[in-house]
């Protein structure tokens, strides 16, 4: 078993079965909304996800303390180790949905 909240249940949040998902608060509106919502529940999986994710590998975006691009070899040790989860938010965006479920629609089609 896994600590997921119940509403993560794909069989009750099914992309075709209703307009937004059950655990939404605007599951009966049909206006316009963009909501946050805090996600400190989140926190843990999201640390998680981004632990068992992260690469150390040199990028362009990567800076050193001295904020110059991380040379090959890393000769001052400046290449980061992992990334720190400090907030998350949990957004409710009829728009971004109505996206999301256009897309979704076209893969199930092929």
């Amino acid at each position: 078993g896994t600590d997921q909240p119940a509403y993560w249940d794909l069989s009750r949040t099914r992309i075709f079965g209703s307009v937004y998902p059950q655990y939404w608060m605007h599951t009966q509106t049909r206006t316009q909304f963009h909501d946050m919502y805090p996600g400190h529940q989140f926190l843990q999986t999201i640390q998680s996800l981004a632990d068992n994710t992260w690469k150390d590998k040199r990028t362009r975006d990567r800076v050193g303390t001295d904020g110059l691009r991380i040379p090959k070899g890393d000769p001052r040790g400046d290449m980061p180790s992992g990334i720190r989860v400090l907030s998350a938010w949990r957004i409710e965006s009829s728009e971004m949905w109505k996206r999301y479920r256009g897309f979704a629609e076209r893969v199930a089609e092929r």
